[in-house]
């Protein structure tokens, strides 16, 4: 069973995924981390059969 990554919480049962951080957390942590960062939809994915994504890699932009 996996653990929510914020220090301050620590619950067990952590199924969301977040993107930037590579890391699981609980529910109640994961939509705070999303309201937060209303910019950034998607950032923390629920994700219940508990398996990582395929990492999204972004583009270098090349220099002209």
């Amino acid at each position: 069973m996996k653990t929510c990554n914020r220090k301050a919480c620590r619950k067990d049962g952590a199924d969301w995924w977040n993107h930037a951080t590579l890391a699981w957390y609980c529910r109640s942590c994961a939509l705070k981390i999303n309201a937060a960062n209303p910019e950034v939809p998607g950032l923390c994915e629920h994700r219940p059969d508990g398996t990582e994504p395929e990492p999204i890699v972004f583009p270098i932009p090349s220099e002209s």
